[in-house]
Protein backbone atom coordinates (compact mmCIF):
# COMPACT_ATOMS: atom_id res chain seq x y z
CA UNK A 1 0.00 0.00 0.00
CA UNK A 2 1.72 3.09 -0.91
CA UNK A 3 2.06 5.89 2.19
CA UNK A 4 0.21 8.88 1.82
CA UNK A 5 1.98 12.51 1.92
CA UNK A 6 0.70 14.81 4.00
CA UNK A 7 2.30 18.67 3.02
CA UNK A 8 1.96 21.69 5.05
CA UNK A 9 2.20 25.43 4.29
CA UNK A 10 1.85 28.40 6.39
CA UNK A 11 0.83 31.66 4.64
CA UNK A 12 -0.07 34.98 6.24
CA UNK A 13 -3.06 35.21 5.04
CA UNK A 14 -3.81 38.11 2.28
CA UNK A 15 0.32 39.16 1.87
CA UNK A 16 1.05 39.94 -1.81
CA UNK A 17 4.39 39.44 -2.84
CA UNK A 18 6.78 42.55 -1.84
CA UNK A 19 7.64 45.15 -4.30
CA UNK A 20 10.00 47.87 -4.46
CA UNK A 21 8.29 51.00 -2.66
CA UNK A 22 9.35 54.65 -3.17
CA UNK A 23 12.82 54.64 -1.82
CA UNK A 24 13.91 51.46 -3.52
CA UNK A 25 13.23 49.06 -0.17
CA UNK A 26 10.81 46.69 -0.63
CA UNK A 27 7.02 47.45 0.65
CA UNK A 28 4.28 44.64 1.25
CA UNK A 29 0.41 44.94 0.48
CA UNK A 30 -2.52 43.04 1.79
CA UNK A 31 -5.75 42.08 -0.08
CA UNK A 32 -8.15 43.50 3.00
CA UNK A 33 -12.05 43.06 0.84
CA UNK A 34 -12.95 41.94 -2.75
CA UNK A 35 -16.93 43.02 -3.51
CA UNK A 36 -19.24 42.16 -6.61
CA UNK A 37 -20.23 45.63 -7.61
CA UNK A 38 -22.35 44.21 -10.77
CA UNK A 39 -23.04 41.04 -12.30
CA UNK A 40 -25.71 40.41 -15.13
CA UNK A 41 -26.61 37.63 -17.80
CA UNK A 42 -28.57 37.71 -21.00
CA UNK A 43 -29.33 35.10 -22.72
CA UNK A 44 -29.13 35.47 -26.57
CA UNK A 45 -30.75 33.94 -29.04
CA UNK A 46 -28.55 31.61 -30.27
CA UNK A 47 -24.82 30.62 -28.77
CA UNK A 48 -22.78 28.01 -29.53
CA UNK A 49 -22.81 24.78 -26.84
CA UNK A 50 -18.94 25.11 -26.85
CA UNK A 51 -19.01 28.36 -25.78
CA UNK A 52 -15.98 29.24 -28.12
CA UNK A 53 -17.03 31.90 -30.08
CA UNK A 54 -17.41 34.35 -27.21
CA UNK A 55 -15.18 37.75 -26.98
CA UNK A 56 -13.99 39.24 -22.70
CA UNK A 57 -13.68 42.67 -22.83
CA UNK A 58 -11.39 43.47 -19.28
CA UNK A 59 -10.82 46.81 -18.00
CA UNK A 60 -9.16 47.75 -14.57
CA UNK A 61 -10.11 50.83 -12.85
CA UNK A 62 -8.09 52.30 -10.15
CA UNK A 63 -9.24 54.79 -6.83
CA UNK A 64 -7.62 55.06 -3.81
CA UNK A 65 -8.63 56.25 -0.10
CA UNK A 66 -5.98 58.89 0.91
CA UNK A 67 -7.01 58.61 4.50
CA UNK A 68 -7.55 54.76 5.30
CA UNK A 69 -3.97 54.23 2.76
CA UNK A 70 -6.26 52.01 0.56
CA UNK A 71 -6.25 51.48 -3.28
CA UNK A 72 -9.29 49.84 -5.52
CA UNK A 73 -8.20 47.49 -8.27
CA UNK A 74 -11.93 47.31 -9.81
CA UNK A 75 -12.30 44.59 -12.72
CA UNK A 76 -15.09 45.32 -15.40
CA UNK A 77 -15.53 41.93 -17.74
CA UNK A 78 -18.00 42.06 -20.34
CA UNK A 79 -18.86 39.14 -22.17
CA UNK A 80 -19.56 39.09 -25.82
CA UNK A 81 -21.08 36.71 -28.54
CA UNK A 82 -18.41 36.59 -31.49
CA UNK A 83 -19.07 37.80 -33.95
CA UNK A 84 -22.45 39.28 -33.55
CA UNK A 85 -21.16 41.35 -30.36
CA UNK A 86 -24.52 41.01 -28.05
CA UNK A 87 -23.59 41.10 -24.73
CA UNK A 88 -24.20 38.13 -22.80
CA UNK A 89 -22.55 39.09 -19.46
CA UNK A 90 -21.57 41.70 -17.58
CA UNK A 91 -19.47 41.88 -13.95
CA UNK A 92 -17.95 44.19 -12.15
CA UNK A 93 -15.46 43.02 -8.80
CA UNK A 94 -13.56 45.64 -6.56
CA UNK A 95 -10.62 44.89 -4.92
CA UNK A 96 -9.66 46.27 -1.72
CA UNK A 97 -6.01 47.02 -0.58
CA UNK A 98 -3.69 48.29 1.83
CA UNK A 99 -0.71 48.93 0.95
CA UNK A 100 2.29 49.65 3.58
CA UNK A 101 4.05 52.86 3.54
CA UNK A 102 1.41 54.05 1.49
CA UNK A 103 2.38 57.67 1.07
CA UNK A 104 6.16 56.90 0.02
CA UNK A 105 4.87 54.07 -2.37
CA UNK A 106 1.69 55.95 -4.32
CA UNK A 107 2.50 59.35 -6.00
CA UNK A 108 -0.47 61.83 -5.17
CA UNK A 109 -0.71 64.32 -7.57
CA UNK A 110 -2.90 67.54 -7.50
CA UNK A 111 -6.64 67.00 -7.43
CA UNK A 112 -7.39 63.40 -7.69
CA UNK A 113 -4.73 62.32 -9.93
CA UNK A 114 -2.09 59.26 -8.40
CA UNK A 115 0.46 56.72 -10.02
CA UNK A 116 1.16 53.53 -8.82
CA UNK A 117 4.47 51.99 -9.36
CA UNK A 118 4.53 49.78 -12.49
CA UNK A 119 5.91 46.74 -10.59
CA UNK A 120 2.70 47.18 -8.30
CA UNK A 121 0.12 47.67 -10.60
CA UNK A 122 1.61 44.76 -12.38
CA UNK A 123 1.09 42.48 -8.91
CA UNK A 124 -2.22 43.67 -8.12
CA UNK A 125 -3.64 43.58 -11.74
CA UNK A 126 -2.53 40.06 -11.93
CA UNK A 127 -4.25 38.85 -8.81
CA UNK A 128 -7.19 41.15 -8.89
CA UNK A 129 -7.89 39.43 -12.19
CA UNK A 130 -7.11 35.65 -11.09
CA UNK A 131 -9.59 36.84 -8.25
CA UNK A 132 -12.47 38.50 -10.48
CA UNK A 133 -12.37 35.01 -12.87
CA UNK A 134 -12.95 32.72 -9.56
CA UNK A 135 -15.97 35.37 -8.67
CA UNK A 136 -17.28 34.59 -12.42
CA UNK A 137 -16.63 31.44 -12.52
CA UNK A 138 -18.57 30.98 -8.88
CA UNK A 139 -21.60 34.03 -10.05
CA UNK A 140 -22.34 32.19 -13.37
CA UNK A 141 -22.58 28.19 -11.82
CA UNK A 142 -25.43 26.59 -13.36
CA UNK A 143 -25.69 28.84 -16.27
CA UNK A 144 -25.10 28.51 -20.26
CA UNK A 145 -21.94 30.75 -18.83
CA UNK A 146 -20.98 27.86 -16.18
CA UNK A 147 -17.69 26.74 -18.58
CA UNK A 148 -17.13 30.16 -20.16
CA UNK A 149 -14.17 30.44 -18.15
CA UNK A 150 -12.05 33.77 -18.26
CA UNK A 151 -8.80 32.60 -19.95
CA UNK A 152 -5.68 33.09 -17.94
CA UNK A 153 -3.61 35.56 -19.60
CA UNK A 154 -0.68 37.92 -18.24
CA UNK A 155 -1.54 41.27 -17.45
CA UNK A 156 1.46 42.58 -20.10
CA UNK A 157 -0.54 40.45 -22.94
CA UNK A 158 -3.89 42.85 -21.93
CA UNK A 159 -2.16 45.67 -23.69
CA UNK A 160 -2.72 49.71 -22.77
CA UNK A 161 -6.34 50.51 -24.34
Amino acid sequence: MAKRQNHLLTLKPNVIPTFSGGQGEKSKSYLIGIELLHSSLVSPPAISPDLTDLTYHIKFDYQIDKDKKLVFIIVNIRIDTFPAEAEVGKLIVSHIYEIADFDHVIDIKEGDKFSLPQELTTILNDISLSTTRGVMYTNYKGTFLHHALLPVVKQKALGKT
